[in-house]
């Protein structure tokens, strides 16, 4: 779960901005948003609004980098990522490092873990064990460049040992090389790294989920849950069902997808490249093929739909729309926010899905026990519903000074719980609305 979110000289965020799970205890409003089954109340969700280009995205961006350099140790090397490309770019000479820190819970323990980072060396990267505003917090480990500290006395080998890791690895974290080579022995690193690894994903504009298909095969619950939503928004689809067949089937039936297939098989599971992989039509997912015990399994999504005359047909996922398809990409989240302490970040959750449809959807994330948190960006001004979507402390807004980000919550104005927020947000009364000009001759 999320506490809080630091970021600072990172994109279009040069000064420190700070995100927060945090609720307001006045507020009395939606009070099932509200978790209150730990050491510290968080949000259940949280919305970003503001302009194209003020920031949204960013933030969320800075979520991910921690992200993936907290849990894949070739992140900075395999990636496309360069700390000069990432770094706040609209002044002159900047040398400062880009500073990301953020702060969570995961079975039972409160975490800090922070980064900074410069073009040359990971400046300083630590873990803590917060004290949540009561206490001081605890060092797990502190790096500095290529000096490591930790809370607990280590011998002169591990020392060395630590040393030579980091010298081997500059750009790594401590956090995932610990994971390949578990040198610091220490309970708590280990579960700051499964909160990374398990707990925490981010999911951008242009998403999908390359496991989709595989996913609704192997988890019998997600597809119940995906049914239930998907009979009952609207969508004209009566159920969903998951196609399996080997590939030798497929040769008498369609020998040119057999043919496709095989040339994939042959280049990514029999060279031990991958244990699966997934064929597109249309950027949506056609088929997935898995290696099950030594034999390639296709699968692919069936939509059972009515058709004329109460004809039941059934198509494929690359024959549905756009909407449908980043539908059925929320869908896992969704089913994990449900039924796991997990939090996910989804940048515009409405891209290409109707305003109605998306009010219906987070309606009944709304209305659900959940024991994760979604925060997500979005332009619809229809989501802003303190009666029945979002609290005024789940709405934060960004905008953009001089090219500077900055970003703040909606519970900072004070607002009745009878005030109608979308009026007040399109009325300019938070800020966070695009200025302009008269575009006649």
């Amino acid at each position: 779960m999320l506490l809080k979110l630091k970021v600072k000289n990172f994109l279009s965020f040069y000064e420190e901005v700070v995100f927060d799970m945090f609720p307001n205890p006045k507020r009395t409003t939606l009070d099932h948003h509200v978790y209150t089954n730990m050491d510290v109340p968080l949000l259940k969700q949280a919305a970003l609004y503001g302009p194209n280009a003020s920031g949204k995205s960013n933030l969320l961006k800075a979520a991910d980098f921690i992200l993936n350099f907290a849990y894949n140790e070739n992140f900075l090397d395999i990636s496309d990522t360069k700390i000069k490309d990432v770094k706040f770019a609209l002044i002159e000479n900047n040398n400062n490092p880009i500073y990301i820190s953020i702060e969570f819970f995961i079975e039972g323990n409160y975490f800090i873990y922070e980064i900074e980072i410069n073009n040359s060396s990971v400046e300083k990267e630590a873990l803590y064990i917060s004290g949540i505003g009561n206490n001081d917090n605890k060092v797990v480990f502190e790096r500095c460049k290529k000096e490591i500290t930790t809370g607990t006395k280590i011998n002169k080998d591990i020392k060395e040992a630590v040393d030579k890791m980091i010298t081997d690895n500059p750009f790594s974290s401590i956090l995932s090389l610990n994971n390949r080579f578990p040198i610091i022995k220490n309970e708590k690193a280990k579960l700051a790294y499964k909160w990374f690894s398990e707990k925490m994903d981010v999911l951008p504009l242009n998403r999908d989920v390359p496991r989709l298909v595989n996913l609704f095969a192997e988890n019998h619950e997600m597809l119940i849950f995906a049914n239930h939503l998907i009979s009952n928004i609207g969508l004209g689809v009566d159920a969903i069902e998951v196609e399996e067949k080997n590939i030798i089937d497929l040769l008498n039936e369609n020998s040119e997808l057999y043919e496709e297939i095989s040339g994939y098989y042959n280049e990514k599971i029999k060279t031990g490249k991958a244990d699966g992989f997934s064929i597109t039509r249309d950027k949506k997912i056609f088929i997935s093929v898995e290696k099950i015990d030594d034999e390639p399994i296709v699968r692919r999504l069936l939509f059972r739909q009515l058709g004329l005359d109460n004809y039941v047909g059934k198509l494929g996922l690359h024959e549905q729309s756009d909407g449908t398809a980043q539908l059925l990409d929320l869908i896992p989240a969704l089913y994990y926010i449900v039924n796991e302490p997990c939090v996910y970040f989804i940048d515009e959750i409405e891209h290409s899905i109707h305003p109605t449809l998306a009010f219906a959807l987070l309606k009944y994330l709304s209305n659900t026990t959940t024991k994760g948190q979604l925060i997500y960006t979005t332009h619809q001004t229809k989501l802003m519903d303190q009666k029945e979507l979002l609290r005024p402390d789940e709405i934060w807004i960004t905008e953009k000074h001089q090219g500077n980000s900055v970003l703040y919550s909606l519970n900072d104005f004070k607002e009745h719980n009878s005030i109608n927020l979308e009026n007040g947000y399109l009325d300019g009364r938070y800020g966070g609305i695009p200025e302009i000009e008269d575009l006649g001759s």
